[in-house]
């Protein structure tokens, strides 16, 4: 199982990011591929957060043009949403002590317990989930 960053489909959905073609391609890649997509809720929903932000230049997209594009990944063949089962907590304030995460790393963490739960690939830009013992964490490949 694969499961995709916030970044990744912010990028992915961007036309503007500098990372929009790599994002786009591992994400039409990942939905048609025999290997299961995982998406989490707090990233999609962290992908609407930021697409809708009237305060980040070129997002301010309208809420029903986010959501339908969500709604279209989700319901892609091959996809699944991916839920916190009964070791998360644990997995979840380990890593948080392991890795002295506060602040902006404790979500991070929670998404990485969230993947090492499911046995999925985290793909995400973000090199902090390299530094994750216990997590298999791929970056977007070049094209």
């Amino acid at each position: 199982m694969q499961m995709p960053d916030v970044n990744v489909l912010v990028d992915a959905w961007h036309v503007d990011s500098a990372f929009h073609l790599r994002a786009s391609d591992w994400l039409n890649q990942a939905v048609t591929s025999p290997t299961p997509l995982g998406l989490s809720d707090h990233v999609l929903s962290g992908a609407i957060r930021i697409l809708t932000n009237p305060r980040i230049p070129g997002m301010a997209w309208p809420i029903e043009d986010v959501l339908d594009v969500v709604d279209d990944l989700v319901s892609s063949p091959g996809t699944g949403i991916i839920r916190p089962g009964r070791r998360h907590w644990t997995s979840f304030t380990d890593l948080c002590r392991k890795l002295g995460a506060t602040g902006n790393l404790t979500p991070d963490c929670y998404l990485a317990a969230l993947a090492i739960e499911n046995k999925a690939t985290f793909v995400s830009r973000d090199r902090f989930f390299a530094s994750v013992p216990g997590l298999t964490w791929s970056d977007l490949p070049d094209n």
